[in-house]
């Protein structure tokens, strides 16, 4: 019985290679169009920057893209500390769950057949603060 199965299972084998090499060569066409590479291409050969001030031991590039919202705002609010960003974003974002934290209900050890053990964790629902509260505790 066996010999019979080897034939067998190498067309079974063969037709799966002619099957996905045709399949390859049909929907490349579809998937060159709809991914548009010549668009990544003519990016990525792009000018981003321009150079700026130089010194002895610096240069500063500038990017040449519009400044999003999130550029103004730092601009516009004087954020160039960690606190003024922080300050900024707990008052942009009062009421918004900020924070979750969950609760370890039990432990166990889950041994692999290689001999390396993995801990696993039953964890409890999510208790959520919110970004004025987080900013209490700072």
């Amino acid at each position: 019985d066996s010999w019979l199965l080897w034939p067998l299972l190498k067309i079974l084998i063969f037709l799966i290679y002619i099957i996905s090499h045709v399949y390859d060569y049909l929907s490349y066409p579809i998937y060159y169009f709809v991914q548009k590479p010549w668009l990544v291409r003519k990016h990525r050969k792009g000018v981003h920057s321009k150079k700026g001030e130089e010194s002895e031991d610096s240069v500063v590039y500038h990017s040449i893209q519009e400044p999003t919202a999130v550029n103004r705002d730092i601009r516009r609010y004087n954020l160039h500390t960690f606190e003024k960003v922080f300050s900024h974003i707990v008052g942009k974002h009062n009421d918004r769950q900020a924070l979750g934290t969950r609760e370890i209900k039990s432990e166990f050890k889950e041994y692999q057949p290689d001999g390396k053990v993995h801990i696993k964790y039953d964890l409890g629902v999510y208790n959520w603060i919110t970004y004025r509260e987080w900013g209490d505790l700072a």
